[in-house]
């Protein structure tokens, strides 16, 4: 009897992986969270940036004394080499 009541008091080796899977599971979830958070906000500076280029250009036509063609000419060449 003294030896089955040892095993009660000890918890298994099963026991022991189980509940290191369920922590390791926990940490996926909240690892995921945080990247897909982080994902998110890259996404949305790297749009802000873009949208910032962009009409940065566009302004800088309006005020350009370059016409249509000219434009489109020297976007039509490529650039020389360095």
């Amino acid at each position: 009897m003294a030896e089955k009541g040892k095993r009660r008091g000890r918890r298994t080796s099963l026991d022991v992986l189980e509940e290191k899977i369920v922590k390791a599971q926990a940490r996926v979830v909240a690892t995921k969270k945080a990247y897909d958070e982080a994902v998110g906000e890259l996404k949305n500076l790297i749009d802000k940036k873009d949208d910032f280029i962009r009409e940065d250009l566009y302004r800088r036509l309006l005020q350009s004394d370059w016409s249509y063609k000219q434009i489109i000419e020297m976007l039509s060449t490529k650039p020389p080499s360095e």
